[in-house]
């Protein structure tokens, strides 16, 4: 398989994986249809885990620092999002929950950065001060 063939199922699957990430993030109710959608968010984060790291190490020999931060932030969120598989979504850890949230919004915000290119770069750009200030120190 070609890295032509990984991206494409890449952007399907976070693709599937953004529009089940809004459902889970703005109905929670504990129904039948809910409830498959948290398996399906298993799933579709795994199988993003698994083929984005395969892309990456594939097709990307010298990935620019925006990629780096969003596959970083990816992973953590990752991380996060295995430990909640075992822990489970409750009250106690419901900053783990949030953390899971933020750090894979912001790395699908930057993700989006660098594939979609500079127009959408700078319009982001303010969210993420601190990626202007290392940029001149990492150039150099």
């Amino acid at each position: 398989m070609g890295s032509g063939h990984f991206s494409k199922i890449l952007v399907v699957c976070f693709c599937v994986l953004l529009l089940n990430s809004a459902y889970l993030l703005s109905y929670s109710s504990a129904t039948l249809f809910y409830v498959a959608n948290v398996l399906l968010h298993f799933l579709l984060g795994g199988l993003f885990l698994l083929i984005g790291a395969r892309y990456l190490l594939v097709s990307l020999r010298h990935p620019s620092i925006r990629l780096r931060a969003a596959a970083l932030l990816l992973l953590l969120g990752a991380l996060l999002g295995i430990f909640l598989i075992f822990s489970g979504a409750t009250r106690p850890f419901r900053l783990v929950l949030w953390s899971h949230i933020i750090l894979s919004a912001a790395g699908t915000l930057l993700l989006a950065a660098q594939l979609l290119g500079p127009p959408f770069g700078r319009a982001i750009a303010p969210l993420f001060p601190l990626e202007r200030r290392m940029r001149p120190a990492i150039a150099s």
